[in-house]
């Protein structure tokens, strides 16, 4: 899938270190990205007159279900979501929206191989659509939600796993 560069200008996208795989996919399509602690620091530091725009922040489902043997990168994801209500209310009177995407297993090219062959169909049983994410799956959410269609959405988490959040 192919944006325009007016669909994208205005787009940046802020991206946990996680989830650098997405920030290349989206990198690609011309989408400019950063952290999402950065950028907050440095806005909040030159103040909020007159800023406009989206954030945009990633983070895992197992912040909205839990998972066994992930429990502190499930409450740390989990934090990342709390944060991003709260400065959807701190940043919403200049105009600025924060919503964050909530991803499942995606495959990317840092995926360990060896693990998700010998994994994959256990994986793959666990999610509706029955397969494994990409990041192709995930970038057109972000640029739906960095867009002008987007304005009124904010403080909301779109979970992007295939089903598998209605599962757990």
């Amino acid at each position: 899938m192919r944006y325009s560069a007016s669909e994208t200008r205005e787009i940046i996208a802020l991206v946990e270190r996680s989830h650098l795989p997405v920030r290349r996919t989206l990198d690609k399509l011309g989408i400019p990205s950063t952290t999402f602690y950065r950028w907050c620091d440095r806005y909040r530091s030159f103040g909020m007159d007159g800023l406009e725009g989206r954030i945009v922040n990633l983070t895992g489902d197992s912040a909205r279900i839990g998972e066994k043997f992930l429990s502190i990168t499930a409450s740390s994801r989990g934090g990342v979501l709390t944060l991003t209500k709260s400065l959807a209310k701190e940043f919403g009177p200049s105009g600025v929206t924060v919503n964050a995407v909530s991803l499942g297993y995606v495959e990317t090219v840092h995926t360990d191989r060896d693990w998700l062959e010998k994994n994959r169909e256990k994986i793959v049983r666990q999610y509706p659509m029955r397969r494994i994410g990409k990041p192709e799956d995930v970038a057109p959410a972000i640029v739906f939600l960095g867009s002008g269609g987007a304005g009124w959405i904010t403080g909301q988490v779109l979970s992007i796993s295939g089903g598998y959040t209605m599962v757990g």
